[in-house]
């Protein structure tokens, strides 16, 4: 683990104890803190009957910790507004300026000037993001993460790979399986050889049930891990996916019901195979039944296979559908 990444989780973990001081949970507001501080600040002070001196130090100690860390997201938060107002033109002369071969001080000139409001470093916004991940609040870090890919060609203070990963990441615990396995294309195409991105998408690829095709990217992976003499650890793991989505994939050939939405499914329309490749039996023929549940999740299944090649939530109710005629 690099030593950035342990840093963040040390980071992670002493605001958690702080929150746990004041007897709170990660992510409380500013006006619970002030009040929880209040309560244990009266109850534990020194020159009360009963108080006790180091438990109202740590308690002091917590509140400040917290407060720091809402002061810097705050200040993150404002820049972040800041630029997505007015930061377009800032961040093209700047990109011009780089493109031109000017020094990378004038471009800290120009962050310094009139323009230096509308600009936030990445690394800031990517730390950010991090805290808001470890806080379980994901649709904060992804709009932290995206304000700092937006920023990173600028600063040059974030790979891209890792914001890509880290904003797939969130989207994984979300369960939005499609926007995960885009970003995790995002960060291997910038690093290829980089294993994170690709577990993320296998995973994704998983869970959305695209068991053929996350076998096939963790056979790959295992392979070339081995080859090119990569960690075991990171081997085993590829390993051990190949081995769920092979298994996903045998159970599912035998299944005569998928179980396709979180409730009863309101809606179905099959697809036959065409007729005209039924006699042809030297490749296998698919046919496809499309499924809409009261979740509003829309999925294409292939059949027999039973893999899911398609899932969208719409955003009306549908009660009824059916194919196009044409495919």
């Amino acid at each position: 683990m690099s030593t950035r990444a342990n840093d963040r989780k040390r980071r992670a973990r002493t605001i958690a104890s702080a929150f746990r001081v004041l007897r709170l949970d990660v992510g409380a507001s500013a006006a619970e803190v002030k009040s929880a501080y209040k309560t244990l600040a009266r109850a534990h002070h020194p020159d009360k009957t009963g108080g006790d001196a180091d438990a109202f130090r740590r308690i002091q100690e917590a509140y400040e910790k917290i407060l720091a860390k809402h002061e810097r997201d705050h200040v993150a938060m404002a820049a972040m507004d800041a630029a997505t107002r007015d930061g377009g033109d800032a961040r093209r002369r700047a990109a011009s300026e780089a493109r031109r071969g000017e020094s990378a001080a004038t471009v800290l000139e120009l962050r310094q000037g009139e323009d230096g409001a509308a600009l936030t470093r990445g690394g800031d916004l990517k730390h950010l993001g991090d805290e808001r991940f470890e806080a379980g609040e994901y649709e904060t870090a992804i709009e932290c993460y995206t304000a700092a890919a937006a920023y990173a060609k600028v600063d040059g203070t974030v790979e891209y790979a890792e914001l890509y990963h880290a904003r797939g990441s969130a989207y994984e615990r979300l369960e939005r399986w499609r926007e995960a396995i885009d970003d995790a294309d995002r960060a291997i195409g910038v690093r290829a050889l980089w294993s994170p991105p690709w577990l993320l998408k296998g995973r994704a690829l998983e869970a959305s049930g695209a068991w053929s095709r996350a076998a096939e990217l963790y056979r790959e992976c295992a392979e070339r891990s081995k080859t090119k003499d990569g960690d075991e650890e990171t081997t085993r793991r590829f390993l051990d996916g190949l081995k769920r989505a092979e298994m996903k994939m045998t159970t599912q050939d035998r299944m005569a019901e998928v179980k396709a939405h979180r409730g009863p499914v309101i809606g179905m329309a099959m697809k036959p195979a065409p007729a005209s490749a039924e006699d042809d039996v030297s490749e296998p023929v698919n046919a496809y039944v499309a499924t809409i549940g009261a979740d509003r999740y829309l999925r294409i299944y292939s059949v027999p296979q039973g893999e899911c090649l398609y899932s969208e939530k719409c955003s009306v109710d549908v009660k009824t559908f059916k194919w196009c005629p044409t495919g």
